[in-house]
């Protein structure tokens, strides 16, 4: 009985450290793509300077950030 015992708390320990591991892989997952986006909207903003103002990629600049922020909004709402 008392390996049993051990087995079952085992697995309870297995179990809930595979639990915390998707939690976390959803929570880096949408970091990283509200970090990427990030990396867009500084691009699309450094090609609107360099096209004289070129309302377009302001707008695109906007989006990704707005992208970035909504991925990194989800990935503190995790749980």
């Amino acid at each position: 009985m008392a390996n049993n015992d051990k087995i079952d708390a085992l697995e309870r320990k297995l179990e809930k450290w595979r639990a915390e591991d998707i939690k976390q892989e959803k929570k880096s997952r949408y970091e990283n793509g509200g970090y990427v986006s990030w990396g867009f909207a500084v691009g699309a903003l450094g090609l609107a300077l360099a096209m004289d103002n070129d309302y377009f990629m302001y707008i695109c600049s906007v989006l990704f950030f707005i992208i970035g922020w909504y991925s990194n909004y989800k990935s503190r709402k995790v749980s």
